[in-house]
């Protein structure tokens, strides 16, 4: 019955992750150029 508990973790993981790194890859593109002047 608990066929897809496995895989729904899965993509609950991926779009946890997928998340983290956008929003990190925005808080270093925003903080990069203010330290880079």
């Amino acid at each position: 019955v608990r066929m897809g508990t496995n895989t729904g973790s899965v993509v609950v993981k991926a779009l946890v992750v997928t998340l983290y790194v956008v929003l990190s890859a925005t808080v270093i593109l925003k903080t990069l150029p203010l330290s880079c002047l």
